[in-house]
């Protein structure tokens, strides 16, 4: 593929007709207000959404229109609208893209279309899994699959025009987001269409896609009581973490809109700048976003974000990674991830995703996700008069709610509660920390600045290692303007991800005796606070354990019915709306799961011995 730009230009950049401009100019304008304006909330971000989603959809609606070219021939506006004609030869482009590029496919592929997962690539003839050798698989010869060189790939430089390489270099934004480059790169290269040197490899890609810049305000209703779309009653339990991530994901990409629409209102050389249509652009992030790479750039560990034709027509399969990137010979290699027979589809890894970032970025949900987890916060109220006991308590035990936490996020909340957000699977170890909470918490009504028992339990936590405060390690910290830092853990299928569930939850439920004696003794009491058999007090446990389970029930009431494959109305919904109901599927049964482990350890006879993570993991999976 060649480096210099194609010197043969459109005659003459499209334009939106004057009416069409100047509306589209006060949209764009009500847009940025309304991006600059906002600040998402658990509680407003579905409300945001809506206004934002309805700004773009007069966007869309205005530019649908088409401009008139000639004597007797027009043209839409929107350059993607180019792709709805290509769609029903998809398959057959796909193809050809493969053919064009056969001397970099090692085992012959063809393009196949699936019911569930769409486009993708099959074997021809038998591929058998050779044995592991260097970075991620080391694979016999025979196993490789495809062998892409760098200059096949799209990126933000390579073979692009010296106008649109001095744009990237002067734009603030542009310059330093190569994720927003790499989509006005690709917009360019739309526009080209038939002069582009990636002219088929364009007509190949998706004109829709399924990912949250495609979501509507009916979208999101299929996500009601998942941990992804928030519940205003229950600011800390039900987190509207993802939902906060989906809208301001969308509020980010409406911004760089309305910004690029009115930077594109001077003087530029960029082909569709007369005509830079919110379609347009949608489509270009939502093909970077599900579609992109990182290969490495130099020597010194940096990374550049490119498009791979072929290879990202692989769907995915959980199993391990095999696809490596060979420096020297500026090759990216992916191998068979297991054997194939003729007409076999070949998958490959995503990477370590979750469910809810895979229906975010990618727009489906596995159907089995070991890497999944359920986002589950705990907190400790100003209220509780044990508050700082407790905290100091969670300090000692290394569970710390603060600011320079790592895993934590901090809300915009007028409290000062600090809340334990865990991830529960369905393996019990991701109920420790949980458990050790609730032992705290129910030493006495809880942890708010009504208890006068909160500065105790708030110590006892501190001193177990679940700290709410400043010098966390282990969470994300909110941006509050209240002193609560909230404990947030991904509980996931591993048991070990619920050890500071269970330690949060003993400190959470302990009273002010319980607290004072912990508070008072060694680290090594400290640390045993964080296991599945400490020596604290039976019925510690019982009220951490009654506490958790009341609040993950709590949880699973939260998330109403639920329609799955069997039911009539699964065949109604659009396909987000399937994936976003497997999304809640998939946490009501981690959730679940997390119940059984919590009864586990609660009816285990003999707490003198501790029980494994795999002990638990095998008893709970007995009452699944």
């Amino acid at each position: 593929m060649p480096n210099e730009f194609p010197r043969k230009q459109l005659n003459k950049q499209f334009a939106f007709p004057k009416h069409v401009q100047n509306k589209s100019c006060i949209i764009s304008k009500k847009l940025m207000r309304v991006c600059l304006e906002s600040k998402i909330t658990s509680i407003n971000a579905y409300e945001i959404f809506n206004v934002l989603y309805s700004l773009t959809q007069e966007l869309i609606e205005l530019q649908k229109s088409k401009s008139f070219v000639g004597v007797r021939s027009f043209a839409d506006f929107s350059f993607c609208r180019r792709l709805e004609k290509q769609t029903e030869n998809r398959l057959d482009l796909v193809n050809a893209l493969v053919s064009e590029h056969s001397q970099f496919v090692r085992q012959k592929l063809v393009a196949q279309s699936f019911e569930k997962s769409g486009l993708g690539l099959t074997a021809v003839s038998h591929i058998e899994v050779g044995v592991t050798s260097q970075l991620f698989l080391s694979l016999k010869e025979g196993t490789c699959v495809l062998r892409i060189p760098k200059d096949v790939m799209l990126d933000v430089s390579t073979g692009s025009s010296p106008e649109f390489g001095s744009f990237i270099v002067h734009d603030p934004i542009a310059s330093t987001m190569e994720n927003v480059a790499l989509s006005l790169r690709l917009l360019t290269e739309l526009v080209l269409w038939s002069k582009s040197v990636y002219y088929n490899y364009i007509r190949s890609l998706p004109v829709s896609y399924q990912t949250f810049m495609d979501m509507n305000p009916d979208d999101l209703k299929h996500l009601r009581g998942s941990t992804t779309l928030g519940n205003p009653l229950f600011p800390f339990d039900l987190t509207s973490f993802l939902l906060e991530t989906l809208v301001c994901n969308f509020l980010f990409i409406c911004r760089q809109y309305a910004y690029f629409f009115n930077r594109f209102q001077d003087k530029s050389d960029l082909q569709f700048a007369k005509s830079f249509c919110f379609e347009d652009y949608r489509w270009a992030v939502s093909s970077v976003m599900s579609r992109n790479n990182l290969i490495p750039k130099g020597d010194k560990g940096a990374k550049q974000m490119c498009m791979i034709p072929i290879w990202d027509m692989t769907n995915h399969k959980t199993g391990k990674v095999t696809t490596d990137f060979i420096v020297e010979s500026g090759e990216l290699i992916f191998y068979a991830m297991e054997p194939a027979k003729p007409g076999d589809q070949i998958f490959m890894d995503y990477g370590a995703r979750t469910s809810a970032e895979f229906l975010l970025f990618s727009g489906f949900v596995p159907a089995h996700n070991p890497h999944n987890h359920v986002r589950a916060t705990f907190g400790i109220s100003n209220a509780d008069p044990l508050g700082s006991k407790r905290k100091r308590m969670l300090e000692l035990i290394g569970l710390e709610m603060s600011v320079h936490a790592v895993r934590f996020r901090h809300y915009n909340l007028s409290s000062t509660h600090s809340p334990l957000v865990c991830h529960i699977t369905d393996k019990a170890s991701s109920l420790m920390d949980v458990l050790a909470f609730a032992r705290v918490f129910t030493m006495n009504e809880g942890i708010s600045n009504a208890d006068p028992l909160g500065s105790k339990r708030k110590r006892m936590l501190e001193l177990i290692g679940l700290e709410m405060s400043v010098h966390a390690v282990r969470f994300r910290h909110y941006n509050l303007s209240s002193t609560h830092s909230p404990l947030v853990c991904h509980i996931t299928d591993k048991a070990s991800s619920l050890m500071d569930v269970l330690a949060f939850a003993r400190v959470f439920t302990m009273n002010e005796e319980e607290l004072d004696s912990l508070l008072s003794s060694n680290q090594r009491v400290h640390d045993d606070l964080r296991s599945f058999a400490p020596s604290s007090p039976r019925d510690v446990d019982h009220k951490a354990i009654d506490f958790l389970v009341k609040r993950f029930q709590l949880l699973i009431m939260a998330y109403g019915s639920v329609i799955t494959v069997t039911d009539p109305e699964h065949a109604n919904l659009t396909p987000i709306q399937q994936h976003c109901e497997l999304l809640r599927t998939q946490e009501i049964e981690l959730l679940r799961s997390s119940i059984v482990h919590l009864e586990t350890i609660r009816s285990s006879p003999d707490r003198s011995e501790t029980l494994s993570t795999s002990d638990l993991n095998g008893i709970a999976s007995a009452h699944l």
